[in-house]
């Protein structure tokens, strides 16, 4: 499971690098992945500090850390 997130994450972080900021949803429907494993991947990102979040009234998007 941890190889399954960590390509995960290498596609999300392609996406956002590609397409910029994205809320988890769309980033689920893009990559074509269950929104458990894309919140997973989140995850490994943000600990790995790749990635930020801003809030929104009633989710949030992800960009990528510094841009």
């Amino acid at each position: 499971m941890q190889d399954r997130i960590g390509i995960v994450a290498g596609n999300i972080w392609k996406k956002l690098e590609r397409d910029g900021e994205m809320s988890p949803r769309k980033l689920s429907t893009a990559t074509k992945e269950k929104s458990d494993v894309v919140y997973l991947a989140l995850g490994w990102l943000a600990r790995e500090n790749k990635v930020e979040f801003n809030a929104t009234k009633s989710s949030f998007k992800v960009k990528i850390a510094g841009r």
